[in-house]
């Protein structure tokens, strides 16, 4: 044996590994659900002030004023600035990036109950 391999791991070992990495999925899930729960729900009763009259027209002078300091461009990143503090769009992106790191502990396990199958397998026939 040379320094540079490592001795086959256990299928036992790797089944372990994998389960850890289901256990984790599922706890990024919860806590991603909850995350996203917590975020959105203050979001659901923000104050009444569509009745205030100081505010009408607000959105659209500062909607010409971007676009006449910054361009379209500026415009855009404004827009895509407010968007992201709505609640929805934040609870949005928690689930969203708490997904992406469920799936991908799932599928990392996936390989490794893969690879402690071929482990299993090559360990069982009798090598001549």
């Amino acid at each position: 044996m040379t320094a540079d391999t490592k001795p086959p791991e256990k299928p036992s070992s790797i089944r372990r590994r994998s389960q850890r990495l289901r256990i984790a999925a599922l706890i990024v899930s919860v806590m991603g659900i909850s995350g996203a729960v917590l975020v959105y729900s203050p979001g659901l009763h923000p104050p009444d002030v569509s009745n205030d009259p100081s505010m009408w027209g607000y959105d659209t002078s500062v909607s010409r004023q971007m676009q006449n300091a910054y361009g379209t461009e500026g415009l855009l990143a404004h827009e895509i600035a407010n968007s992201l503090k709505q609640p929805g769009t934040q609870a949005t992106i928690i689930i969203g990036i708490a997904a992406l790191v469920a799936g991908g502990c799932l599928h990392f396990a996936r390989l490794l109950d893969r690879d402690a199958d071929a482990a299993g397998k090559s360990s069982a026939t009798p090598q001549t």
